[in-house]
């Protein structure tokens, strides 16, 4: 079988090799399965089996733009008031370490949640430069993420009961719990993980600077910072869109 014809009789649930599914399935399944067999097609290559890579002739299906989510402005604002405010703590009880605090870094820097936020040490928090320390490798080596000198005031009562060695956040996994009695209070639709898509967008949506983004996120290519770029024009399509008298 023609390889597009293959890929064309999957897609729409011609083939009956899984006798407990013959429905149509998506361009994301279908590329996945152009991925294998290209890669199969390549090794029988280097072994001799073939000339040439046949699928190199066939276009895998394209998939649809993927935009990050993230919270709209007025909301993302009300989160930071919010989060900031002793009203949380009455709310949003913590027994080890308040969501609170994870929220504003994440908003105010864009570090990667839990693999950079939960290794945070008091001392790589260098207020009088305004930028977190994350380490990147075990040779010392590292990154300074800058803030809003704002974000001082807020982490102050957390970081006044720490000692320089001790971590932020001394826990191995997120506490979920919290952060569903906060989607319930704020009617908010998001994971933690998409506080740093909410800061990377409204800081393109404010700067219009994407090599400074670029640099703040870590992104080797700076067409992985582009997507937010794509983001905020897709978003602001959306509300002229929906604007009327």
């Amino acid at each position: 079988m023609r390889i597009d014809n293959y890929l064309y009789a999957r897609k729409h649930g011609k083939l009956n090799y899984h006798e407990h599914r013959h429905q149509p399935v998506s361009n994301g399944t279908i590329r996945h399965d152009y991925i294998a067999i290209k890669a199969f097609l390549n090794w029988c290559v280097r072994r001799d089996f073939l000339i040439s890579n046949p699928a190199k002739k066939v276009d895998p299906p394209k998939l649809p733009v993927k935009f990050p989510k993230f919270l709209d402005p007025d909301t993302a604002k009300k989160l930071v008031a919010y989060a900031a405010s002793d009203q949380f703590e009455k709310d949003i009880p913590s027994e080890k370490v308040s969501i609170r605090y994870m929220i504003l870094i994440e908003l105010f820097s864009g570090v990667r949640f839990e693999k950079e936020l939960f290794q945070i040490r008091k001392k790589d928090v260098l207020i009088d430069q305004n930028t977190i320390r994350i380490h990147t490798s075990k040779s010392g080596k590292y990154k300074l993420i800058p803030y809003n000198p704002v974000l001082n005031e807020y982490l102050q009562p957390l970081l006044d009961r720490l000692e320089d060695d001790d971590r932020l956040f001394p826990v191995k996994q997120f506490p979920r719990r919290q952060w569903k009695r906060l989607q319930e209070i704020m009617h908010i639709d998001i994971t933690p993980y998409q506080l740093k898509h909410t800061f990377a967008t409204m800081f393109y949506m404010q700067k219009k600077d994407l090599v400074t983004l670029q640099s703040i996120l870590g992104h080797s290519d700076i067409t992985t910072t582009r997507r937010y770029a794509q983001t905020v024009d897709e978003y602001r399509k959306k509300q002229a869109e929906t604007f009327t008298y």
